[in-house]
């Protein structure tokens, strides 16, 4: 789906799916990404329930690509088990995400276990460009995603903003990175919005190699 600039899409109680074995896939043109969704500067996207998955991205946002200016509210639902070869295996954002379920189901980016979760070479589950933001409120999970390189649930790149202040305990949890920053990647002048320790709503995350033998690298690191 693409959204042009200044509509609006919501998703309820459906889905934007492929096939395992048969994904939805986005070329890599300048520019784009999105296997599933795909918005233009100026348009939104509402997940309210239903899923995303199963589908790929040669580039940027295997499950939803967000432009600068664009915005996303994944209210309830999940996406899951989408890949991008570059940044954002579930979601590439140069706009605004917001991850908060507003019911009585919860708002899950990724799975219960590694095969459900979304897959990317920086940020498995959510790549926050500069200029973009992630914020994580109350009844959502980041979880079971996986980044070969860096950032396995999210990588917020340099001028990029991540608002965790409302998350609940072990939202960012159980992803894994190939080298550094299993659960959050921040990479220099990324803003993080959140209590001084991070450790009640980022944890149990994981590194195929930890570099430095430090016990927070798994979890979150710059």
């Amino acid at each position: 789906v693409f959204a042009s600039a200044g509509s609006a899409v919501s998703l309820t109680g459906s889905a934007a799916n492929g096939r395992s074995g048969a994904p939805n896939r986005a070329l890599a043109l300048a520019g784009s990404g999105g296997g599933a969704i795909a918005l233009a500067r100026g348009s939104s996207f509402r997940l309210v329930s239903g899923s995303i998955a199963y589908n790929e991205s040669a580039a940027l946002g295997g499950g939803v690509c967000a432009e600068n200016g664009s915005s996303v509210i994944m209210s309830g639902g999940s996406i899951a088990a989408n890949a991008a070869s570059l940044r954002g295996g579930g979601v590439y954002a140069e706009g605004s995400v917001t991850v908060e379920s507003s019911g009585s189901s919860l708002a899950v980016i990724g799975g219960k276990d590694l095969a459900d979760g979304n897959t990317a070479s920086l940020g498995g589950g959510v790549y926050v460009a500069p200029g973009g933001s992630l914020t994580i409120g109350g009844r959502s999970e980041i979880w079971c995603n996986a980044a070969d390189a860096l950032g396995g649930g999210v990588y917020v790149a340099s001028g990029g903003t991540l608002d965790h202040a409302g998350a609940g305990e072990a939202a960012i949890a159980y992803n894994k990175a190939g080298k550094l920053a299993g659960g959050v990647f921040l990479a220099e002048r990324a803003i993080r919005v959140g209590p001084a320790s991070w450790a009640a709503s980022i944890q149990s995350n994981a590194t195929v190699i930890d570099a430095t033998a430090s016990d927070i690298l798994p979890d979150l690191a710059r």
